[in-house]
């Protein structure tokens, strides 16, 4: 067992450079790119916070506060608080819009179906484009499900009673006594519990405050022709066109260029690696278009810049490899492409757990998933093939590969990467498989700098009895997750299972402490029926968190620089101008 990490199949060493100039000929493998067998869980997209919003997860239990484009996982609650407003995006077009005072949960994230519980306050369920989603919305009396592409508006009172009001096309609303549809400009209330419930008619709801919120949003995604070049089941593609551009690159064909980044900018450095359940490290970016390109599509180097492709095939000549067509990869959402890979503290992860470090996967490079069913069944799979720039072509990049130590991986803190010489790249270890970090709770937080939960919130909903309910996917305790993870990684490096276990943390880093924010007004302490989440206070203080005039980006306390600067190196000329971000991003 001891030497297993290290063994060299056969034809490696001699079959590496053959098979990278084969990989663009290949199509995607299963275990690579597509998903194999069941499909993988899905996953949601916070795409907007305006004020408080939290995230509690369904892992641990614990709270923290919300931040853009951090995943969401079924069985996660989320709780606007006063004046505050959220976006929530699934897949196929489909978006939650979140009014202030609400909590809701989902229960379901498959790839066709998306299910969620709706406890208290309003949501607005908008679907796009006719893309085959099946969402629905559960509330103590009733499940309502769109017709189709259209705008409904929910709301769950104080004494239970359901209001539901379509804005924009038909819905059905389902109850123990029947099913009532429901046509545009019509508002129909649902009161008396799950078992006795009863429709009534209203007089349509006025529009307010969270219609103008919605109105915005919708504003903001058809004014995106993103969906020109992009495949419609990517999340997030909506932002591209207001913070970047798209132009034919050689080889490439239409490819996506942020717009304002500074000089030496590169992927995945402006962000921070977190843990979820079943996808284990997946990377949560800062910047608000930082969804799409992170979790889907390549990114290459390319006339002094760095471009994102979706995967489109076109003949040419591909980035640093021979003339060859490049070969699409399937739409299908990952928690980071990324290669990670470890250099110093005697040479890889088998030889003590030096740095780790990680960069973005140009199109056609293999695929080597951290994560999966069982949280542990991936087998570590570590060689002594040590020059990384000779099997990922942006490793060759100047400044392209980031690293940060050990000790920081594992507490979450990536404000401080640690330098990379040439000559540690090209003796660096790649890994093939989990990242043999253990995650520790520090890792579970959405936002740098806010790594303590927050006081949770009072769940309100001892009536809901949900009308063909059922309860959330089954999620793995954190602890469960760490000690799968704690016990392969212990095994794949027997030597190190001390260190795994207890890293060297090392010199504590500064973090920024936040002011006491006031606490929420409790609400009356009613638990979700059927959730496992006892409503128990907690013993941590209250963390601040506040928030700067966009109304989707949460500032932290400490200042910070500003996410884009004008690029100090010449730039290849635009094909056409230079797209404006929004005034008013949500």
């Amino acid at each position: 067992m001891a030497d297993r990490p290290r063994r060299l199949r056969a034809s490696f060493l001699a079959a590496t450079s053959a098979f990278t100039l084969l990989l663009p000929y290949l199509p995607a493998r299963a275990d690579d790119d597509g998903a194999a067998n069941a499909p993988d869980p899905g996953v949601a997209r916070v795409s907007v916070v305006q004020g408080d919003v939290d995230i509690q997860r369904a892992d641990s239990g614990d709270s923290y506060a919300a931040a853009v484009n951090a995943p969401l996982s079924a069985g996660d609650y989320v709780t606007t608080h006063e004046d505050a407003y959220g976006e929530i995006e699934f897949d196929h077009g489909t978006a939650i819009r979140i009014a202030p005072g609400t909590q809701l949960r989902f229960t379901q994230l498959a790839v066709d179906k998306h299910e969620l519980q709706l406890a208290a306050g309003t949501v607005d369920l908008r679907l796009f484009r006719g893309l085959g989603a099946h969402p629905a919305v559960q509330t103590p009396g009733a499940t309502i499900v769109p017709d189709g592409d259209g705008s409904v508006r929910i709301t769950v009172t104080d004494d239970g009673t359901t209001e539901v009001t379509s804005r924009i096309g038909s819905a059905d609303v389902q109850t123990t006594n029947g099913t009532q549809t429901l046509d545009a400009g019509s508002t129909l209330l649902v009161v008396g519990n799950a078992d006795d419930a009863r429709f009534q008619n209203a007089d349509t709801i006025a529009d307010d405050g969270f219609d103008t919120f919605n109105r915005k949003r919708d504003a903001y995604a058809e004014r995106s022709n993103d969906w020109a070049y992009v495949d419609a089941g990517i999340v997030g593609a909506d932002d591209l066109d207001s913070y970047g551009e798209w132009s034919d690159v050689p080889g490439y064909g239409r490819a996506w260029q942020p717009a304002d980044e500074p000089d030496g900018w590169a992927p995945y450095h402006t962000g921070q690696w977190v843990w979820q359940p079943y996808y284990g490290w997946s990377w949560v970016d800062t910047a608000p278009w930082g969804y799409a390109p992170y979790h889907y599509g390549r990114w290459f180097y390319a006339n002094d810049a760095w471009y994102w492709s979706p995967g489109v095939a076109v003949e040419g000549p591909i980035g640093y490899a021979a003339p060859v067509a490049y070969v699409p990869q399937p739409v299908v959402y990952r928690p980071a492409l990324v290669a990670f890979f470890s250099f110093g503290g005697g040479g890889g992860f088998g030889g003590g757990f030096g740095n780790v470090g990680w960069c973005a996967l140009a199109p056609s490079e293999p695929f080597h998933p951290w994560y999966g069913r069982g949280g542990g069944n991936v087998t570590y799979e570590t060689t002594t093939v040590t020059n990384v720039t000779n099997i990922y072509r942006n490793a060759r990049v100047p400044g392209a590969a980031v690293a940060v130590d050990n000790a920081s991986f594992a507490s979450g803190n990536f404000s401080h990467p640690v330098p990379i010489r040439r000559d540690e790249l090209a003796h660096a270890a790649p890994v093939a498989g989990v990242v043999p970090v253990v995650p520790t709770r520090s890792n579970l937080a959405y936002r740098a700098g806010a790594p303590e939960p927050v006081t949770p919130s009072q769940h309100v909903d001892e009536r809901f009895t949900p009308f063909a309910g059922r309860p959330a996917t089954p999620v793995t305790p954190f602890a469960e997750q760490q000690r799968v993870v704690r016990s392969a990684a212990a095994d794949a490096y027997p030597e190190h299972a001390e260190l795994i276990a207890h890293p060297h943390v090392g010199p504590a880093m500064p973090r920024p402490v936040p002011p006491e924010r006031e606490a929420p007004e409790e609400r009356s302490a009613t638990p979700f029926d059927r959730f496992d989440h006892p409503n128990v206070p907690r013993a941590e203080p209250e963390q601040a968190r506040p928030v700067d005039g966009a109304p989707n980006v949460r500032r932290l306390p400490a200042p910070a620089p500003a996410p884009y600067r004008a690029p100090s190196r010449a730039r290849a000329p635009r094909t056409h101008p230079k797209p404006k971000p929004p005034a008013e991003h949500g």
